[in-house]
Parts: C-alpha cells; sequence; structure tokens
C-alpha cells in the first residue's frame, strides 16, 4: 500500500496520474537511490555486483 506522502499536496487530473505517481517514487527507490547501508550504490547496483551485507 502506498504512503500518503507520494501524493499529498499534488492535484491529479486523472486516475491514471495518481495511480503513476506512487509507482514512479517505488522505481526511483529501488533504481536510483543511493543507499549509504549498500555502500552508496542503489539495490539493484548492489544485487547485480552480487554483494551482500
Amino acid at each position: 500500500m502506498p504512503k500518503a506522502e507520494f501524493v499529498y499536496r499534488e492535484s491529479f487530473s486523472t486516475l491514471h496520474g495518481l495511480q503513476v505517481k506512487p509507482n514512479d517514487h517505488v522505481r526511483w527507490h529501488i533504481h536510483s537511490r543511493l543507499h549509504s547501508k549498500l555502500g552508496c550504490v542503489s539495490p539493484v547496483e548492489f544485487r547485480n555486483a552480487g554483494l551482500s551485507l
């Protein structure tokens, strides 16, 4: 279930826009966001490099 913070204070002209916003955030969080706990790489890069915690 997406958190309300993802769409709070935003207005959407279509239902599709409301559905896309949380998915875009999740995609960014997994593929682009650098995680300090993972050595400042994204989770995808961490997994692809075969690293483990």
